[in-house]
């Protein structure tokens, strides 16, 4: 009898979880990222002997800017020298890069930009667990990212593409970068979470939360 209850018992709590999970909407890390016209490339065109001046123009002013290069020195004449070659062939360097930098500034304007008609949707998703803190008996929040190496091994993905889980009950993450599928209410909370490293500590931004209700092995 009491084995009975027991297993009454548990199945009342995995019952909603199990349901919520098969009447949740399947989602892509796709999903997460708002539709925009595709930007342009300014280097689109030019021909491989170009690109490589600019490649040196490139570097030269970004060494510039930090106090790499001196001025008057062998590097900054030869910088000197090629951005008058590439003005020579017609190339109007300053409104290249003036473009790229706008460019750069959209991509980064883009990266935060999430689908807010999501915002408490019931949704099942993909993506490996990342633990803010490694703990062997179990985490209770982690964070959903879309390929190994993230946040740790390279940087980070953007905010959009970040979705930090927290769960009821302790979940063991087996590896570092468990492959798992959570499912949710996923709401839009941009937030800055501290992550812990081997050797220190950093803060990352995500764009997404869901409250897991139900968290099982991806296969």
């Amino acid at each position: 009898m009491l084995r009975k209850i027991l297993f009454v018992a548990a199945f009342l709590i995995v019952a909603p979880a199990l349901q919520a999970s098969n009447e949740a909407r399947v989602i892509t890390w796709d999903d997460l990222v708002p539709e925009s016209a595709p930007l342009k490339d300014p280097f689109e065109g030019y021909s491989d002997n170009i690109l490589d001046l600019l490649e040196i123009v490139f570097r030269g002013r970004a060494d510039l800017r930090v106090d790499l290069m001196e001025i008057a020195s062998p590097e900054h004449k030869e910088l000197l020298a090629t951005e008058k070659e590439l003005r020579d062939l017609d190339v109007d360097v300053d409104g290249l890069f003036a473009e790229l930098e706008r460019i750069e500034a959209e991509i980064k304007r883009r990266d935060q930009e999430v689908v807010h008609e999501l915002e408490g949707s019931l949704v099942r998703m993909p993506g490996y667990a990342l633990p803010l803190q490694h703990v062997d008996t179990g985490v209770t929040e982690f964070l959903l990212v879309p390929y190994v190496g993230a946040c740790i091994h390279s940087p980070p993905p953007p905010a959009n593409q970040i979705v930090f889980a927290g769960l009821d009950e302790k979940y063991v993450v087996k590896n570092l970068y468990e492959p798992v599928w959570i499912t949710g209410h996923l709401r839009i909370e941009q937030a800055s979470r501290s992550l812990s490293y081997v050797d220190g500590q950093a803060n990352v931004a995500s764009g997404y939360a869901m409250r897991v209700v139900h968290i099982e092995p991806y296969k």
